[in-house]
């Protein structure tokens, strides 16, 4: 996860090369791939907490009956779990029963409320810029267009202007 951090500018580069996103955009972006980076980090370490118990015995797994399922239900479970506990949503379908999961949890609440408090400020500002951009692009095209109406630009300058 670090090297990904470390090496960001050069896939940022290759991806703004590929699909021609604006900054705002890339950020986005980014932002996207370490959630779920994280996410399936914390999913998985939600299991492996619970392994910590003889038999997975007074865990959140026994409690709801996850001991014994396949491993892509038993992942799909935890990352459910992770997004709905970061996310703040919190359904209660999956409850914690032992001290380690409990401190577990509130930890991720902690860091969760903190990431999204986070994540919606950077999402606002990304929105807010590109709307600036947006509106400032559009005014020179509405000043270019008039100075090619009013003063007989050639077609050719015109559109290497624009």
């Amino acid at each position: 996860m670090l090297k990904i951090v470390k090496e960001r500018s050069k896939l940022l580069k290759y991806v703004r090369e590929v699909v021609k996103l604006g900054y705002g955009f890339e950020r986005l972006v980014f932002m996207t791939l370490i959630f779920f980076l994280l996410t399936h980090v914390i999913g998985c370490l939600w299991v492996f907490f619970a392994s910590f118990a003889d038999d997975y015995k007074n865990t959140w797994m026994e409690a709801g009956d996850y001991v014994g399922i396949a491993p892509s239900k038993l992942y799909l479970q935890s990352f459910y779990w992770t997004v709905t506990t970061i996310t703040t949503v919190g359904y209660g379908d999956v409850s914690v029963t032992t001290n380690l999961e409990k401190i577990f949890c509130i930890v991720l609440m902690v860091i969760g409320v903190v990431g999204f408090g986070l994540l919606s400020g950077a999402l606002t500002n990304i929105l807010q810029n590109y709307d600036v951009q947006n509106s400032q692009f559009q005014e020179k095209v509405v000043v270019l267009n008039r100075l090619y109406k009013e003063h007989y630009l050639p077609l050719n300058l015109y559109l290497r202007l624009k």
